[in-house]
């Protein structure tokens, strides 16, 4: 990823390698929001939030993740909610 703002960040990698991304990590990042584009991440099964206090939204397409079992939001900021459309998830910890 080369041209990555504190703000956004924007996934450009050709969709067949983003749809076998399994875990996603961000940590003290300053991100206010996640791209839709995480409806390819179709075998994504862990995603970790971690003291990323500008976080004010998660996308809707987190509920297409249907592999997704492990959603950590830890020091969330701004997230007052969270995607109806979140599914199921075997863990889940705020």
């Amino acid at each position: 990823m080369s041209n990555i703002s504190q703000n956004e960040v924007e996934f450009s990698f050709n969709g067949k390698y983003l749809s076998q991304l399994k875990w996603l990590y961000f940590f003290r990042s300053q991100i206010k929001q996640l791209t839709q584009a995480m409806e390819h991440f179709s075998n994504l099964n862990v995603l970790q939030l971690i003291d990323c206090g500008e976080l004010d939204v998660l996308p809707k397409a987190i509920g297409t993740l249907v592999w997704l079992q492990t959603l950590y939001l830890n020091s969330y900021g701004r997230l007052t909610c969270l995607p109806e459309t979140i599914g199921s998830l075997v863990n889940f910890w705020m």
